[in-house]
């Protein structure tokens, strides 16, 4: 990471009160910490910027503004049926990237595509009790009570 935005001529270095992206590339765990700093207003960031592989419903719904690059379309004929199939063999189970990835391989459908930007957010409806109101038992989704939407192309692949 820190040799590719070298490359690209990007400065690296750790969160501090500069407001500036915060791009994520650890794992789940050290994700979960940065995310909620974010939210909490412990680390301050200019958008909360997620490798794909942390593309998972724990991550994205707290409060930091998420931005998820993808090559595949969270809401597309694909990924629903990815959702489908997990709800059905292992209920509540939240889908992750990793998990869609090895399903499209072990279907013969995975392969590169263009990337591009996805912007997260739970909704909340007033008087619902907590966030959004609109998810149902039983149903899987990528963000329950929530929204993943394109923002921008980020090129081919």
């Amino acid at each position: 990471m820190r040799a590719a935005a070298a490359r690209a001529g990007v400065s690296v270095g750790r969160p501090d009160s500069t407001r500036r992206p915060l791009v994520v590339t650890a794992g789940w765990a050290g994700a979960e910490g940065a995310v909620r700093d974010v939210e909490a207003g412990r680390t301050t960031a200019e958008g909360t910027y997620l490798a794909p592989w942390l593309f998972t419903a724990p991550l994205l719904s707290p409060g930091a503004g998420q931005l998820v690059p993808l090559r595949y379309a969270p809401n597309g004929p694909a990924a629903v049926e990815y959702l489908t199939a997990l709800g059905a063999r292992l209920p509540g189970e939240p889908p992750t990237a990793s998990g869609y990835e090895a399903w499209r391989l072990a279907r013969g459908t995975s392969g590169p595509a263009p990337a591009r930007l996805y912007a997260t957010a739970v909704l909340y409806v007033p008087g619902s009790g907590g966030s959004g109101g609109h998810h149902h038992e039983g149903t899987t989704s990528w963000l329950p009570s929530g929204m993943i939407v394109p923002v921008a192309n980020l090129g081919t692949a």
